[in-house]
C-alpha cells in the first residue's frame, strides 16, 4: 500500500463513524490504522500565554472568583480560560487586563519575556 493510500484510509476511518440509535446519533471510535497522533489543545506559546495571564492575576492578589465578578462572568469561565479549555479573544484579554489592573502592553511585555526565557532553555 502506498503512503498516499494509507493516509487517505487513515483520514477516512481513523477517527469515528456515526451510529444511529434509538436515543439519537452517537459517535463510536473506530480502531486506528496507524500510530496514535497526540493532539494538543493549544500550542506551547499559548500555554505560556495562559501561564502569564494566570501569574498576572495572582500577582495582583486577585482570586478567580473576584476576577469573575469584575468581568461579570462566573468563576468556572475564568478557570476554563486559564486552563486553555476556552480561548480568549483580543477584546476579552484587554478586559481581563483592565480587571486585574494592568495594561495590555504590560501583559504583552511580560509574555514576550516569558517566551524569550522559554526559548533559551
Amino acid at each position: 500500500m502506498t503512503a498516499f493510500a494509507y493516509k487517505l484510509l487513515y483520514a477516512i476511518f481513523a477517527y469515528a463513524i456515526l451510529a444511529y440509535t434509538n436515543f439519537g446519533c452517537k459517535l463510536f471510535a473506530l480502531c486506528q490504522l496507524g500510530p496514535a497522533v497526540e493532539k494538543s489543545i493549544y500550542t506551547q506559546q499559548y500555554g505560556l500565554f495562559l501561564a502569564t495571564l494566570r501569574e498576572a492575576r495572582e500577582s495582583a492578589g486577585i482570586l478567580q472568583s473576584e476576577l469573575a465578578a469584575r468581568l461579570n462572568v462566573d468563576q468556572p469561565f475564568v478557570s476554563k480560560c486559564e486552563s486553555g479549555q476556552r480561548r480568549l479573544d483580543f477584546i476579552e484579554v484587554r478586559e481581563w487586563c483592565a480587571a486585574i489592573g494592568i495594561t495590555l502592553n504590560q501583559l504583552t511585555d511580560t509574555f514576550e519575556a516569558t517566551i524569550a526565557r522559554a526559548q533559551k532553555k
